[in-house]
């Protein structure tokens, strides 16, 4: 079950990195993305923030630094690699090559996403832009 679980995340990233689109084979029939500090999102709006992001940060590579899964939830940490070149945020493209960590869990379903939990070093990634003094 754990490889199948690993198996889907790993899908649901290839797909939103390639196409900005996650396919509904890969989304349980309620799914939702818990994101902190905000109501949850459903994923309608996911497509929209990453098509957001992808705006502003163009060439991203998605590092897999850790993933591991046990019973229906998988964790993950990933190193997010990208040039910032387009508005995020309020602050112009700078085209610095930045580096942001994000990690988060799924809970899968029937081979399905059911949940996911995300957290994006926003911090780093303001700070890296400009948008945030050094030592904030």
């Amino acid at each position: 079950m754990s490889l199948e679980n690993k198996s889907v995340v790993r899908q649901f990233f290839q797909h939103l990195e390639r196409d900005l689109r996650i396919p509904d084979e890969l989304l349980g029939p309620a799914f939702v993305y818990h994101v902190p500090g905000a109501p949850p999102i459903d994923v309608d709006a996911i497509h929209e923030r990453a098509a957001a992001f992808v705006a502003a940060f163009s060439d991203a590579k998605r590092v897999e630094d850790a993933l591991i899964a046990e019973g229906d939830l998988v964790a993950f940490r990933s190193t997010l690699e990208m040039t910032h070149t387009g508005e995020f945020m309020g602050t112009v493209g700078t085209g610095e090559r930045i580096s942001v960590v994000e990690m988060g869990f799924f809970r899968i379903a029937n081979g399905k996403i059911a949940e996911m939990w995300g957290l994006l070093d926003t911090m780093g990634l303001l700070t890296q832009i400009g948008a945030m003094p050094k030592g904030a």
